[in-house]
């Protein structure tokens, strides 16, 4: 298959014109899975939550759809929006519709978030004109940065508990297991462990029993038993995901889709955005240079 070269914001990747198409039934099942997230998810004082109850006005699943749909995460502050709005014609058309009721939002950085691409689809402001004015605002910022929480009643999405990963065990995606869980942790089966907050595949272990198999096609992203044993004796406790199996990609690699709904004020609900689909040769599927994309209609 053919590839073009694409560089958007930081981001080099390799382009397929390769289109997929999610069903009614796909759409459905996924909009059941967001009604059932969304009031799990820790709330917060922001203005998502004070005025519809919701973590955010735009959210991203990271999913596969083989027969059913099964979710890796749900991303209550999403990357990849103004990737989107450069590559899907769709989205784009579907981002200028929502942000005609959303009300103006401006875009606050961190320097620690060197590389996120919203400043394609929103304008940028400093922390100094931010206070001077009442605009809404898209915080991008570590939780733990505190210089931040001030502006906490104008997100319209996550702040505090960006990347929190709680609402996992309500909705029966994974649970909780300690370093007592040890021996009980079946190796005969691929799981994933992740750490309780955090975002952008960090904190994430996945285990595969066919883990040098993988290898010798060429697929990494595996962690050992010896690191996955000792990260849960250091964490302490940490979530336990089965192990989702990916889809294979048009380039043969493992592929995901990532796809996005916008909250709309009318219907009061998520609706469905458009998306792309991501392939890597490794388990830990996201944006990096090796990555092979195509959009999800």
């Amino acid at each position: 298959m053919k590839t073009e070269k694409r560089k958007i914001g930081s981001w080099e990747f390799a382009f397929s014109p390769t289109v997929y198409e999610l069903t009614p039934e796909a759409l459905n099942e996924a909009g059941t899975l967001i009604k059932a997230w969304q009031p799990v998810f820790p709330k917060e004082n922001t203005w998502a939550q004070q005025h519809f109850g919701i973590p955010s006005l735009f959210i991203r699943l990271d999913c596969v759809v083989n027969g059913t749909v099964k979710i890796f995460e749900i991303e209550e502050r999403p990357a990849g929006m103004g990737t989107m709005n450069e590559l899907h014609p769709g989205f784009k058309q579907r981002l200028k519709k929502a942000q005609q009721d959303w009300p103006l939002i401006k875009l606050l950085v961190s320097p620690k978030r060197a590389g996120q691409d919203d400043y394609l689809w929103v304008e940028e402001t400093s922390p100094e004109e931010a206070r001077q004015s009442t605009d809404c605002l898209l915080i991008r910022a570590e939780p733990e940065e505190i210089i931040f929480h001030e502006f906490e009643t104008r997100s319209v999405s996550s702040l505090k508990r960006k990347g929190d990963k709680s609402y996992g065990l309500p909705m029966g995606l994974w649970e909780e297991v300690t370093v007592n869980d040890l021996p009980r942790l079946d190796w005969s089966k691929g799981f994933c462990l992740k750490e309780k907050q955090t975002s952008k595949t960090r904190g994430i272990e996945i285990w595969h029993p066919r883990k040098n198999q993988l290898s010798s096609q060429g697929i990494g992203g595996v962690s050992t038993r010896t690191r996955i044993e000792n990260i849960l004796k250091e964490k302490g406790s940490m979530y336990y995901q089965p192990f989702i199996e990916p889809m294979e990609s048009p380039v043969g690699q493992p592929m995901i889709f990532r796809i996005f709904f916008f909250y709309d004020f009318d219907k009061l609900e998520y609706v469905y955005a458009g998306g792309f689909w991501n392939s890597r040769p490794n388990l830990k599927i996201h944006g990096a240079t090796d990555a092979v994309v195509g959009l999800v209609e």
